[in-house]
């Protein structure tokens, strides 16, 4: 046979058996444009130079787990393809085709296949790109506008390239498969059926234990530090639960079912159960992966969505004031500390008067802060690791004098000695009554308030207090912090703030922000640094560099848009490339399916069952198959919840009220466009079964 035949053929097959080519054409397409995207924008001098900074970053972790997953699902829809394909090419083979000119055949299907979804992603990739950078700078919230069309070819060439190496494995796999089997095997491969599976006992306790102990980590761990190392190890934990409880555990389900006579001995359940009995081995991975596909989807548009709304509430709770000038020195002298402010507020008014701007408010604050321990209604100073944050809560105080507070304030402050007066963060979990308990030191407590003059929604991942106290108590409070075994903690932190609002416009506020944070950094923290290393012992004279701190609102803004508008960003683009995974990963399973269910629905309609009675039998089957994962994904979301709320009170958002609103509203946008996918793909699988 010429080539020119084989050619021939191998369009006719793909036009034939559209159905099955044209969804992974798709879904190849679209993952060769968003790899294009999401490695284009990594050297992007645009996107850097404007001040992204965290999306680059992000990317550069992100991209390696796209294309691991990108290569799955090619694998995933090659199988499928391949499992419908054999039969037809061992009829090649009887019809006196050798198995070389079979695989001219299939080169040519992968050929015609691979290109046009390859080329058809680059050409889309190119076009999008432009739609993608306009999202971006939005999200970011910067004022570059990307009105050139650029295009990053090698990036091209690398995203087109990448898809191009793996329909090269998926073909060499392809022919190893044909090459092994006999022609009868090829043509009865597509009706070979499996033994009744049993249940197995071990992958079930395993499917158990895992998920139980991922459960675990979610439910039980509260702090925020803690919450930051174990959700890893707590996700993949209940990634290996997932699918090794809807391969057993399915199983086990069916079986149950099965053994009630009452439900299984009806027309509609005994095929559906008996049908997914015999194929659950290859339903319960499908299963499972649309079940981790639509909590991954769920979780990060939400999560995403919540950060990004609250992103102004955020700067305005952590930077009430235009800038704040932070002194944390406790290893210098109070003296010394109060000519390092003074030097910084020279600074401000020299730089304010140089570029016109006016300031409106200055304020100087004086206070400690110490970090602490909290177990059982006692607070220790003492090394604040892993496993002591296990077993105790971390405690943010921060401390002023009764003197302090009336001139912040203005208002009448008496408080005895060995007392307090006590604020408290909404958010906090800890609680205190009537004293607070120290190692070695117990402070009466005469009153709550509601205002605090130092802000501290900054520490939101703490349970964080503020106090008032004498001098006395004060000195007290330093002593008991003194005999901490950590040479980190075992001195209160002086802080020395000084804050500034200015009379004047964003960008004006921004110069002058940064041409203060400049000159600061060049003769405060160097003068301090001098004084450090003359002062303090061999090793420890870098340690006050760290202390010393202009932060400004512009400047946080900036921050929190390019964390919050990145991780937006890659939700967004990941959350949509999953759910077409997922939507691709349902149709071919309802078509493998419909395939597979023809026949045996054909036999039972002739032996008396009705066109009705099939449908309802039908219906069962995909309703018990089709939203067993979305259900298990909102068990997974609402487990998660609380490590995630954890998570996100580390980026600066303690409300969970807005939280809990877009993780529902995302869920039940996902659930909507489940059940669309649902209608679609039921109506496939009955018009093959009919």
């Amino acid at each position: 046979m010429s080539k020119k035949m084989f050619v021939k053929l191998a369009f006719e097959n793909i036009k034939k058996n559209a159905r099955l080519y044209v969804p992974q054409m798709i879904i190849t397409a679209v993952m060769t444009a968003a790899l294009y995207i999401l490695t284009a924008i990594t050297i992007d001098e645009r996107i850097s130079g404007s001040g992204a900074s965290v999306l680059p970053i992000a990317l550069k972790y992100a991209n390696p787990v796209y294309i691991g997953i990108s290569v799955i699902v090619i694998l995933y829809t090659n199988s499928f393809l391949m499992k419908q394909r054999k039969s037809e090419y061992g009829l090649y083979n009887v019809l006196g085709l050798g198995k070389k000119h079979i695989t001219f055949i299939m080169f040519f299907e992968m050929a015609f296949s691979a290109s046009a979804s390859i080329l058809s992603g680059g050409v889309l990739g190119l076009i999008l790109y432009k739609l993608a950078t306009l999202f971006l700078s939005y999200v970011l919230r910067v004022n570059t506008v990307y009105s050139e069309m650029k295009i990053f070819w090698g990036m091209l060439l690398v995203s087109m390239l990448t898809f191009a190496g793996v329909y090269v494995f998926t073909f060499i796999c392809n022919v190893i498969s044909i090459l092994r089997l006999k022609p009868l095997q090829l043509v009865e491969s597509k009706k070979k059926g499996e033994r009744e599976p049993k249940v197995k006992a071990l992958l079930l306790i395993e499917g158990l234990i895992t998920l139980g102990a991922g459960y675990y980590i979610a439910l039980t761990t509260k702090h925020s530090i803690t919450a930051v190392s174990l959700f890893f190890f707590a996700v993949v934990l209940v990634i290996v639960g997932t699918y090794s409880l809807f391969t057993a555990g399915t199983i086990f389900i069916l079986k149950m079912l099965k053994k009630n006579t009452n439900f299984y001995y009806n027309k509609k359940h005994m095929t559906a159960v008996s049908g997914l009995l015999y194929r659950m081995k290859q339903n319960a991975v499908g299963l499972a992966s649309i079940c981790i596909l639509s909590t991954m989807v769920i979780i990060m548009v939400s999560v995403s969505s919540s950060l990004f709304a609250r992103v102004d509430s955020v700067i305005e709770e952590q930077m009430p004031n235009d800038m704040e000038a932070s002194i944390t020195y406790g290893d210098l002298s109070e003296e010394k500390n109060l000519e390092v402010r003074k030097i910084i507020e020279e600074v401000v008014e020299e730089e304010a008067k140089k570029q016109g701007v006016e300031i409106a408010y200055k304020q100087e604050r004086n206070a400690y802060a110490m970090a602490v321990l909290y177990k059982e209604g006692v607070i220790y100073s003492d090394l604040m690791d892993y496993n002591a944050l296990k077993e105790n809560s971390p405690i943010q105080l921060f401390c002023i004098t009764d003197q302090e507070y009336e001139r912040l304030t203005g208002k009448n402050c008496k408080v005895a000695d060995d007392s307090a007066i006590v604020y408290g963060l909404k958010t906090n979990n800890i609680k205190f009554d009537d004293e607070i308990v120290f190692s070695d030191l117990k402070l009466k407590i005469e009153k709550t308030i509601e205002e605090y003059p130092i802000p501290m929604e900054a520490y939101k991942f703490f349970d964080c207090f503020g106090i008032i106290v004498t001098q006395k108590t004060m000195d007290d409070l330093e002593a008991f912090q003194l005999k901490s075994t950590d040479e980190m903690t075992n001195e209160m932190d002086h802080v020395h703030d000084v804050v500034f609002n200015f009379k004047g416009s964003e960008s004006q506020k921004l110069k002058l922000s940064q041409a203060v944070e400049k000159r600061v950094d060049k003769i405060v923290n160097k003068k301090a640094k001098a004084y450090a290393k003359a002062n303090n012992p061999k090793g420890h004279e870098n340690e006050i560099s760290r202390r010393g701190m202009v932060s400004y609102k512009a400047g946080l803004r900036e921050s929190l848009y390019d964390t919050y508008g990145s991780l937006m960003f890659i939700a967004v683009i990941l959350g949509m490339i999953f759910l077409m995974v997922t939507v691709i990963i349902i149709y071919y399973k309802q078509i493998s399916e419909g395939y597979e269910d023809r026949g045996r629905f054909q036999i039972m309609q002739k032996v008396g069952m009705s066109e009705r009675e099939v449908k309802d039998s039908i219906k069962t089957q995909v309703l018990i198959v089709f939203f067993l994962p979305v259900a298990v994904a909102a068990v997974h979301v609402l487990v998660a919840y609380p490590l995630i709320e954890s998570l996100l009170m580390m980026l600066g958002l303690a409300d969970k009220a807005i939280t809990r609103c877009y993780t529902v509203g995302t869920y039940g946008i996902f659930f909507v466009v489940y059940v669309g996918i649902y209608l679609f793909t039921s109506k496939v699988y009955y018009k093959l079964v009919r």
